[in-house]
């Protein structure tokens, strides 16, 4: 969590990253996992290797296989199960009880690694998976924890922004219906809308009728602002996860999908809402993930 990918470069090349873009007054903003981390991650090979290792309740073991998301554990203790929802390459993290995770050794160590991209200037995170960290998606558990993470980086933060901003800024992934998603905002002052792509904007153009899109957008910020005046809401088109705009909007034909994804990109833009770009779709990339 405090290195760089030496296939992406070295920490020096990420300094004079930041620094180049705040000279241009652009915020720098990371990808950061709170809910998993790898099985090559040195805390998760610790922890396999004895039940009293120092980091064994970072994660969720148990002597006998409870079914689902519970893998054998690979090196050490391997009569031991580990949780991992998305796959066993991912280990879920553990923070304990969420009204206290503040006090788990797990938070501390996630908020000490978001501190140390703040000390290198960065200017805000992108959080993923953010739905997963506790399994149930629509208790108060997720955006409780969320609250107490981004305040404890959000205090931390104050009076370091190069590019004078008083707060740190977090979106959330937070793949949910309008209703349940809007909770999140509770813990973070951003997420990403995904309803607005999949149910608004994409049907919209799909089906060559939009007299209900400004209507539902409205509707949608109304009830983001009653659990959060001042909330942003992050739109976007595909992302790496859905079918690429393009290819969603073709209908089979080339030119069509050309023309739908500059009427989408314009809608996007110029619509309410934060904008995100997935990389890719500003030269009109394909791509069909099913």
């Amino acid at each position: 969590y405090e290195l760089v990918n030496p296939d992406y470069g070295t920490m020096a090349d990420m300094e004079r990253l930041i620094a180049e873009a705040h000279k241009r007054d652009i915020r720098v903003i990371l990808d950061f996992v709170p809910n998993h981390s790898s099985w090559k991650a040195p805390w998760f090979i610790s922890a396999c290797s004895s039940v009293d290792n120092e980091y064994r309740n970072f994660y969720h073991f148990s002597e006998n296989n409870p079914g689902g998301a519970w893998h054998q554990v690979p090196t050490g203790t391997t009569s031991y199960w580990y949780h991992g929802d998305f796959d066993k390459s991912m280990p879920d993290l553990n923070y304990g009880p969420a009204g206290t995770c503040e006090n788990n050794a797990t938070f501390k160590a996630m908020v000490g690694a978001a501190k140390f991209w703040v000390d290198k200037g960065v200017d805000g995170f992108r959080l993923d998976a953010v739905k997963h960290i506790y399994s149930n998606q629509v208790s108060n558990e997720n955006p409780t924890f969320l609250k107490k993470f981004y305040d404890s980086v959000n205090a931390y933060f104050q009076g370091k922004s190069v590019l004078g901003f008083k707060d740190v800024y977090m979106v959330g992934e937070c793949w949910l219906g309008t209703d349940d998603m809007a909770k999140y905002y509770t813990g973070l002052p951003s997420l990403f809308d995904f309803t607005a792509w999949e149910n608004r904007l994409l049907y919209a153009i799909q089906n060559s009728h939009a007299k209900w899109f400004p209507k539902d957008m409205i509707a949608e910020r109304n009830v983001f602002a009653n659990y959060r005046k001042d909330f942003i809401q992050a739109t976007k088109l595909s992302n790496h996860d859905e079918v690429r705009a393009r290819t969603a909007l073709g209908g089979g034909s080339l030119s069509m999908s050309l023309e739908r994804s500059k009427m989408a990109a314009a809608v996007l833009l110029t619509s309410c809402g934060s904008p995100f770009i997935y990389y890719g779709e500003e030269i009109g990339m394909m791509g069909d993930k099913t």
